[in-house]
C-alpha cells in the first residue's frame, strides 16, 4: 500500500488507496476564521470514485481496461446502471489533499440550485502548492453528516469567483 497519495500511478493503486485511506465515515476539525474549531463528520462512499476520475465525454473513445474507471449507481427497484469514468492521476495524486481543504477551508457556498436544505456545499481547501486550490463538494446525509461527492483543483481565479458568491454556512 502506497504510503501518499502523491505517489499513485495507476487506476488500481487509486481504488484501493482510496479505500484504505478515505471510504467510511470520518471526523474532521475544522478551523473557522474566528479561531474556534468544529468537528465535521464525512463520509466517503466505498465505491466512490469521482476524486480520482473525471467524467467522459460524449463523443470521447471508451476507456481501456487501465483506465477506466467504473461504479454501480442505484437506479431504483433495486436495479442499478454502471457509470464509466476515465482515471486521472493528477486527481488521484491529490487524495490527500482532501481533508486538510475541508480542515483549513478558505470559504464555503452553495450549490447553485436545489431545494433549501438539500443543496450540496461546495468548500474551498488553502492554496495548494500549484496556486490552485481542492474544491470539495459535500452533500447534506447520512443524519448530520455530509458525504463526499467530489474533489478536484480549481484555479485561483475560479476560487476567487467563489469568494464573491453567497457563503454557505459550513460546517
Amino acid at each position: 500500500m502506497l504510503e501518499r497519495s502523491e505517489l499513485i500511478t495507476t487506476a488500481a493503486e487509486a481504488v484501493a488507496y482510496y479505500r484504505a485511506k478515505l471510504a467510511g465515515a470520518r471526523t474532521v476539525t475544522v478551523q473557522r476564521a474566528s479561531g474556534e474549531a468544529q468537528r465535521l463528520n464525512v463520509v466517503f462512499e466505498a465505491d466512490g470514485t469521482h476524486v480520482f476520475s473525471v467524467a467522459v465525454k460524449p463523443g470521447e473513445p471508451v476507456p481501456d481496461a487501465f483506465s477506466a474507471v467504473e461504479r454501480k449507481i442505484p437506479s431504483g427497484g433495486g436495479s442499478f446502471r454502471i457509470e464509466v469514468r476515465r482515471f486521472n492521476c493528477a486527481r488521484a495524486r491529490l487524495m490527500d489533499e482532501i481533508l486538510r481543504a475541508l480542515s483549513l477551508f478558505s470559504v464555503a457556498v452553495p450549490e447553485a440550485g436545489g431545494r433549501p436544505g438539500h443543496q450540496k456545499t461546495i468548500v474551498y481547501g488553502p492554496a495548494l502548492a500549484s496556486g490552485e486550490r481542492m474544491r470539495v463538494v459535500l452533500r447534506p446525509g447520512p443524519g448530520d453528516a455530509r458525504t463526499c461527492v467530489s474533489a478536484y483543483p480549481v484555479s485561483a481565479g475560479e476560487w476567487l469567483t467563489a469568494c464573491r458568491l453567497k457563503r454557505a454556512r459550513f460546517p
